[in-house]
């Protein structure tokens, strides 16, 4: 097919590669590459080259499609471009290009042109010399090649990753400091467990002590038969010995020895045996002695342990008695508050309850120079004769009436004031009883937190 000048034909090109991998076949069935060689050439071209090697043993023959003749290598070439390789869409490419890029420089010897120059350089070195002039190769006329139709893939959208939120770290709570009575407590809380500690370890050891103890009674109890036995054997040596001294034949003497040999054996056999009881006995007896000496040592550490606690304890009385002494003073001072402004409104009551007693002196008086007047007006009012005079003189008590209901109203709202002083007086009074009544319990709580705490700084 021709083509432009800036353009290859892909069906040339495709046959041209072709013609490589045929080359390679042709040297792979003469066997004419090393394995050296072999080694250099890419798998998937061995591969298909192979493949090419086992279509020429079918011979050579021509298929034509449309009236146009096509080399059956071309088909087979044609058939596997058309098959889709499953490959990423990112590294999909199109076949020709694939199929040339599987052939890779076997050799930087070989220069830029690459497998052909080596291929053709192997084969040229292979086939015997041939004329000069070769006859013109037949021109097969070569069907255009399809371009295989590929499935455009979409663009992957790259995806980004979502910022992470890191949280911030909380930040550590501040250590609160403990107050000097917080850590007298806690010291106490350490030598108490102390002291829990030393006892478990004292039971422990009367547990040893008694299991000791009872081992003892147990060997001791195999001891006596022993020793019993070697008081009896002591006798009987004795009085063979006593009656050695009185026979006179020597058979008799020698037939006594033998006895008494015999009965010395055996002692020495039952003294051994009681040798190793007694050294079980010096074992544990020496085992018992140091469990007493480790209680002794955990007795004065208790002891000790205890005499700290009591320290700590009278420490924290001493606190606790400042803490309180504290405590009351701030109360007293508030019931010394107290009372001072109860006195304070007691003087202000009573001052004002004066001015109002002297008011109602004042009204008294009125009330009695009134009441005179009136009095006197009836004195009149009995003895008048005349009508008009008796009209004046009545008149003149409505006037002095009406003067005194004045007065009485007064008097009346002077005494309900006097009322209202004499209950605020009572109440101060009472309230004056109850501070007093705190004043002083709070001053005999001070004195005696005063002499706790100045007892045991003694």
């Amino acid at each position: 097919m021709p083509t432009s000048n800036n353009k290859k034909d892909p069906a040339s090109e495709i046959h041209q590669l072709r013609t490589y991998t045929d080359d390679i076949a042709e040297l792979i069935r003469n066997n004419q590459l090393t394995p050296e060689q072999l080694a250099k050439i890419d798998p998937e071209v061995i591969k298909q080259a192979q493949n090419r090697r086992n279509l020429n043993n079918f011979g050579n023959f021509d298929t034509t499609t449309d009236g146009v003749t096509i080399d059956p290598r071309d088909q087979i070439v044609r058939e596997e471009m058309k098959q889709p390789k499953a490959v990423d869409p990112k590294d999909k490419k199109p076949e020709q290009q694939e199929f040339k890029d599987n052939v890779v420089d076997l050799d930087d010897t070989t220069g830029e042109s690459g497998v052909a120059d080596f291929v053709l350089s192997l084969k040229d070195k292979a086939k015997p010399q041939q004329p000069t002039q070769a006859a013109p190769e037949p021109v097969v006329q070569q069907a255009p090649i399809a371009e295989p139709i590929t499935e455009v893939e979409p663009p992957v959208q790259e995806i980004k990753p979502e910022p992470k939120v890191v949280a911030p770290e909380p930040k550590p709570e501040p250590v609160k400091e403990l107050s000097p009575l917080e850590k007298l407590q806690k010291k106490e809380i350490s030598l108490q467990d102390e002291v829990t500690s030393l006892m478990d370890q004292q039971k422990k050891l009367e547990t040893d002590q008694a299991t000791l103890e009872s081992s003892l009674h147990e060997i001791d109890a195999k001891r006596q038969p022993l020793k019993a036995q070697e008081d009896d054997i002591e006798k009987q040596v004795r009085a063979i010995r006593l009656k050695e001294s009185e026979v006179d034949t020597i058979e008799e003497k020698k037939a006594l020895k033998q006895q008494r040999w015999s009965l010395e054996d055996e002692r020495q056999r039952i003294e051994k045996e009681r040798w190793d009881i007694d050294q079980s006995i010096l074992t544990l007896t020496k085992q018992v002695q140091d469990i007493h000496s480790e209680q002794a040592k955990l007795m004065l550490q208790e002891t000790e342990v205890e005499h700290a606690i009591d320290e700590v304890k009278k420490n924290e009385r001493v606190l606790q008695a400042e803490i309180e002494l504290k405590v009351m003073a701030d109360k007293l001072k508030v019931i010394l508050a107290d009372r001072q402004k109860l006195e304070v409104d007691w003087k202000d009551i009573m001052d004002k309850k004066k001015v109002v007693l002297d008011k109602e002196a004042a009204i008294h008086k009125q009330e009695k120079v009134m009441q005179t007047e009136i009095d006197s007006i009836e004195l009149k009012e009995h003895s008048a004769k005349d009508p008009s005079d008796l009209h004046i003189v009545e008149e003149q008590r409505w006037q002095k009436d009406k003067e005194l209901r004045a007065i009485e109203v007064e008097e009346g709202a002077v005494q309900e004031e006097l009322q209202a002083f004499n209950a605020s007086v009572t109440e101060i009074e009472t309230k004056s009883q109850s501070v007093l009544h705190q004043e002083r319990e709070l001053k005999d709580k001070i004195k005696e937190l005063e002499t706790i705490v100045a007892g045991t700084k003694k």
